[in-house]
């Protein structure tokens, strides 16, 4: 039977995800030496940790050699007491543990009855370097997540409080309120940062110890409400097992647990155009600033359950973004759909004369081009089998003839383009953006943590993040979406022995929804592409014409693109049981 249970914890040893030090991404250790005045070791004492919000106790016992481990300590602040027989109790003064820290902690005994208690001063709290641990990272403190200023709330701003890391943004998802909605908010900060010299997508996120990556950036799936945050840890370079996957580093956050005492807070961020003054560079209409809302809101509340044994934690963050771009195009007129370009100002280069692409040949060692010739009415000569004018007689000017215009691609644009709403003089561009662009999120996180005893601890946590993107192309058109991120899991910790811990750990993450770059939607909707000839749109679900490398452009946006949603997701699913053998 002996025999038998032991092959069972080999084949569940070898069945776990490797070393001793595993299952360990979202929480710390404590470990240390218990000596008496002499500086001898002191075997056989027993040692509690307490957690000080909670009042939940940790059993451990000092080996021959006076040493003292206690692992999967969840963060937070921490008493060490002692007692050991022929002693005064010693009681060290409280210290903090970080996500993925380990704290050294060399107690000293004094000679007395163990019913006599006496603080003691513990060292290592407060050490530059680990002595008990390899790796290379910061801690982000609660202090610093919560009183720093964070514009928009984004925690990827802390990022750059760690040696080695750089605010550089040069993948995919670079951009602010990007292509999912997940990767910030418009007006916010962001940083999408580089660990170590590596590339910015050599990263991952984790969220108590549950994966948060979005697998295409990579950036994360959800944004946690600051307040919610215990804090989290920047860990580089590592030599630890469980930190795979990732040259540059890991990004490994902390859910707020509740505790014994009830805490709660409220917010309120706005930002307003009745604030601002009117930009001269921006404002080309000279009519004041344009309409700008944003407000970032929310509330979080902690507290017991039942006292020493079952805890809660909850909030919400809400956001709300509007306010127009106010980007200055060219938007092609109605005469100009139709072939006339007379009256045509190049944005980019002085007024010219518009020649035939069909004309173009060699002569000589030149290339040259024939313009486009009119009669003397205005209307342009005809073309013959080759596309070409005669360049005897009329006189150049910048009309196509009718039979060089596609008629199909002409009534997308007389569907689809916008309309000129600007003229100002000085400037050649006919169209400003005056439609808002709008961000919208909403993020709700709750936790419960749970404790059957001395031997059982189990917690879970939900978190979603639901954002809606709307960004207006042309007068009437858009691109736009909308996504729910949710990042949800647990963990149960088992203690068979003080040396001997389970540490099962669960979750999923995941951003099913639309690209907010890949829906485009316009009232006229479809029917105008299949009246023109277009075939296939319906199976396609539309078309995207783009023209922002050319003079044609709408506000930064590709001007005139019509196309269904483009739903997708990349979950991440995860399962991690590790055996903690001390």
């Amino acid at each position: 039977m002996r025999l038998l249970r032991t092959i069972t914890l080999l084949l569940v040893t070898l069945m776990a995800s490797g070393a001793s030090i595993l299952g360990q991404t979202s929480t710390g250790e404590v470990n240390g030496t218990v000596t008496d005045p002499t500086g001898a070791f002191v075997d056989g004492t027993t040692i509690k940790l307490i957690n000080q919000a909670t009042r939940i106790e940790s059993l451990a016992s000092a080996n021959k050699d006076g040493y003292f481990t206690f692992v999967n300590v969840v963060p937070g602040r921490y008493v060490l007491k002692v007692e050991a027989q022929g002693f005064k109790t010693a009681v060290t003064p409280p210290f903090e543990v970080g996500v993925s820290q380990t704290v050294r902690q060399a107690v000293t005994l004094t000679v007395g009855e163990v019913s006599q208690m006496v603080e003691v001063a513990a060292g290592g709290s407060g050490e530059m370097i680990q002595p008990s641990s390899s790796e290379l990272g910061t801690v982000i403190p609660e202090k610093a997540v919560q009183d720093l200023p964070l514009n928009g709330r984004n925690f990827t701003q802390l990022l750059t409080l760690t040696p080695g890391v750089t605010p550089v943004s040069t993948a995919q998802n670079r951009s602010v309120g990007c292509c999912e909605g997940n990767v910030g908010l418009p007006g916010s900060g962001f940083s999408d940062a580089s660990f170590h010299g590596q590339e910015n997508r050599s990263k991952l996120y984790f969220y108590d110890g549950i994966i948060n990556t979005n697998i295409r950036g990579p950036t994360y799936i959800v944004i946690p409400n600051i307040d919610l945050v215990q804090e989290f840890k920047v860990v580089g370079h590592d030599a630890k097992a469980e930190f795979g996957g990732a040259t540059g580093g890991v990004v490994n956050m902390v859910s707020k647990s509740g505790g014994n005492s009830l805490h709660g807070s409220a917010f309120e961020y706005l930002r307003n155009d009745f604030f601002d003054a009117r930009d001269t560079f921006k404002d080309v209409t000279r009519k004041g600033p344009a309409a700008f809302r944003q407000n970032q809101f929310g509330a979080i509340l902690s507290g017991p359950i039942f006292k020493n044994r079952t805890f809660f934690s909850g909030g919400y963050d809400g956001w709300r973004f509007s306010q127009p771009g106010q980007g200055l195009s060219y938007v092609p007129t109605a005469a100009e759909i139709n072939g006339d370009f007379s009256n045509y100002k190049f944005v980019t280069r002085a007024a010219g004369t518009l020649y035939n692409p069909y004309s173009t040949r060699r002569v000589g060692t030149s290339i040259v081009r024939d313009p486009f010739r009119c009669d003397a009415s205005g209307n342009p000569l005809p073309v013959d089998s080759q596309k070409r004018q005669s360049q005897a007689t009329g006189s150049p000017c910048n009309k196509l003839p009718p039979a060089l215009i596609f008629g199909p691609m002409q009534q997308f644009f007389q569907a689809y383009a916008a309309t000129s709403n600007l003229a100002v003089a000085g400037i050649p561009q006919n169209f400003i953006q005056s439609r808002p662009t709008v961000n919208n999120s909403n993020s709700f996180q709750w936790r419960i943590d749970h404790r059957f005893g001395d031997r059982d601890n189990i917690f879970f946590r939900y978190t979603e993040h639901r954002v809606s993107v709307l960004n207006p192309i042309g007068n009437v058109g858009s691109t736009g979406g909308g996504s729910q991120g949710r990042n949800y899991g647990g963990a149960w910790t088992h203690i068979f022995r003080p040396n001997l811990i389970l540490d099962l750990r669960a979750g999923y993450a995941g951003r099913p929804g639309v690209d907010a770059g890949q829906q485009n939607t316009h009232p006229a909707g479809l029917e105008p592409m299949k009246q023109s000839g277009f075939k296939d749109i319906d199976k396609y679900g539309g078309m995207l014409v783009n023209l922002t490398a050319g003079e044609w452009t709408n506000g930064g946006n590709n001007s005139f693109r019509v196309r269904g949603p483009a739903p997708r997701e990349n979950p991440s699913k995860s399962v991690t049981p590790n055996l903690i053998w001390l």
